[in-house]
């Protein structure tokens, strides 16, 4: 029996790394293609009809940042990118080092945080209540006479 096999079988992970192209195999499971046997559920791999388990799970990965994937099997998959950036792991680097060189610097950061976001909610909330007074103002026209 294979590893996919296995995992389908039992309920388990499969992780399939440097995936850069789809097995066509594949596509029967991730298009949900299953068959219910009475109590049971089977899925049609390839040539092999196989007992279906709904704790499997299927990770593909990949090291190349833009793998050559049909549209068909695009809408099929949830893609993460977990590459990082310069900048990225230069603010992280930095926050490490502030929180081990001054902790108080980073205490002051997060309670600086905290403290945009509590006023952020308050200033969408004063937003909301100005437009609805303004929604519920009586308008009032003033003419001038010439």
């Amino acid at each position: 029996m294979t590893a996919l096999e296995l995992a389908v079988r039992f309920g388990k992970t499969l992780l399939i790394q440097e995936m850069d192209t789809i097995d066509p195999a594949l596509f029967p499971l991730l298009r949900g293609d299953f068959i219910s046997h009475g109590p049971r559920s089977v899925v049609q791999v390839g040539e092999k009809l196989m007992d279906y388990n709904e704790d499997f799970k299927l990770f593909l990965t990949t090291r190349n940042p833009k793998p050559d994937l049909p549209p068909s099997s695009v809408a099929l998959l949830s893609i993460v990118n977990f590459s990082t950036t310069r900048a990225g792991l230069t603010g992280q680097l930095l926050a490490v080092t502030i929180q081990h060189e001054k902790p108080q610097l980073e205490e002051r950061k997060s309670a600086l945080l905290a403290k945009e976001e509590s006023q952020k909610v308050e200033l969408n909330k004063l937003e909301e209540s100005l437009l609805e007074e303004l929604a519920n103002a009586q308008v009032v026209s003033w003419r001038t006479r010439v």
